[in-house]
């Protein structure tokens, strides 16, 4: 199922550019963007025994003007995630999540 999601989504191309993010202690993030520039994922994942909440506060500067305004949703779960300065994101332990903007709500 997730390899499928994978290839269903053009940021993960082997040709697209990667960078990774710094988070708090404990999570690991990186930044997919299509070869083309038309799709960004952000790769999420809690590397610790413990759940986690991320501050999209150290998230939202790493992301362009349209991206940081959102709508986002996750691949995974297909829910729908607000993303604004003053919020977070929970993560279960050892839980990967992964972003996308929503053309679909935009």
């Amino acid at each position: 199922r997730l390899l499928r999601i994978r290839a269903e989504h053009p940021a993960f191309h082997p040709d697209g550019t990667q960078r990774i993010l710094g988070l708090e202690d404990g999570l690991f993030g990186v930044e997919r963007r299509s070869p083309d520039g038309s799709e960004t994922v952000v790769a999420l994942n809690n590397l610790s025994l413990k759940s986690r909440r991320l501050s999209f506060k150290t998230l939202l500067p790493a992301l362009s003007d349209a991206e940081s305004k959102g709508p986002w949703r996750e691949l995974i779960t297909g829910q729908q995630v607000n993303v604004k300065a003053g919020g977070y994101l929970n993560m279960a332990p050892y839980q990967a999540r992964w972003l996308v903007v929503d053309p679909g709500n935009l």
